[in-house]
């Protein structure tokens, strides 16, 4: 008679923890887990390819800057300062590096496309609405921070979608990836270069 009150604070005590390991394994299933890697195929060299185009345009207005900056000075808006131009530039640049502390974790987590119609509506609208600017604040706002946050968003998912693809030819398509961005620099430089003699910006 003794034993069996402690008997059966041992099986309800059993029961207790059986309920909680069940619902922390419910709970753990629920949690986004990082993709397991693959390794090629298809899927992947299609992400390699749309990487290279995300990098080459994201990269290729930064690289682009120099031709940008020229024509700020000497013809679009010529009253100001060469220090305040190249901060649109610089500001582009500081939030594509900077939004990626922010971008990994939410890749992590699985929000990849959020990121990516988000980062590409960003960059378009401001693309758009530069465009139409025709004072500093109005190049400044557009092209140096909303294309720095939309590229933000873009820069690092695409390379850790490529990397997570691959085992054994990591290195290869990373180097494909990454070859975008100079690709995109040379483009973009050309296609500046024309559209301002041919059509005035």
């Amino acid at each position: 008679n003794v034993d069996s009150p402690s008997q059966l604070e041992r099986v309800e005590s059993f029961q207790q923890l059986s309920t909680i390991e069940a619902v922390n394994e419910k709970a753990a299933a629920q949690v986004n887990t990082p993709p397991t890697i693959q390794d090629g195929g298809t899927r992947a060299w299609l992400q390699v390819l749309g990487s290279f185009l995300v990098f080459s345009n994201l990269w290729g207005f930064t690289f682009a800057f120099g031709s940008f900056q020229s024509y700020y000075e000497l013809t679009y808006i010529p009253n100001e300062t060469s220090s305040n131009i190249s901060w649109i530039g610089t500001m582009g640049t500081f939030l594509l590096i900077l939004v990626g502390v922010i971008s990994g974790p939410l890749f992590d987590l699985g929000y990849f496309r959020s990121m990516l119609y988000l980062g590409a509506a960003i960059e378009t609208v401001g693309v758009f609405l530069m465009s139409l600017s025709t004072q500093y604040w109005h190049i400044f706002l557009t092209q140096g921070v909303m294309l720095g946050l939309g590229n933000g968003l873009l820069y690092l998912p695409g390379l850790a979608l490529v990397s997570r693809s691959f085992t054994k030819h990591r290195a290869v398509a990373m180097g494909i990836t990454t070859c975008g961005a100079p690709t995109g620099g040379v483009i973009y430089t050309l296609v500046f270069e024309q559209l301002i003699s041919k059509f005035e910006y």
